[in-house]
């Protein structure tokens, strides 16, 4: 399956829980889109850590 879209998620342990994310997976489900939605939340992650590890993530995973 390809998707027409990817949106890549960075935050702390709200991020990670990954309820926001699973929401949106059904919502654009519903809708008929094709997204591709990467959590990559960091319990416990502080605003320096997230900031630290963002180029990071981006590079590695690639999102629109």
């Amino acid at each position: 399956m390809s998707f027409n879209k990817t949106v890549f998620f960075i935050g702390d342990s709200i991020t990670a829980n990954g309820t926001f994310v699973h929401l949106l997976r059904l919502y654009f489900k519903e809708k008929g889109y094709r997204v591709y939605l990467q959590n990559k939340g960091i319990p416990g992650g502080t605003a320096e850590l997230i900031h630290e590890a963002l180029d990071e993530e981006l590079e590695a995973h690639t999102p629109d």
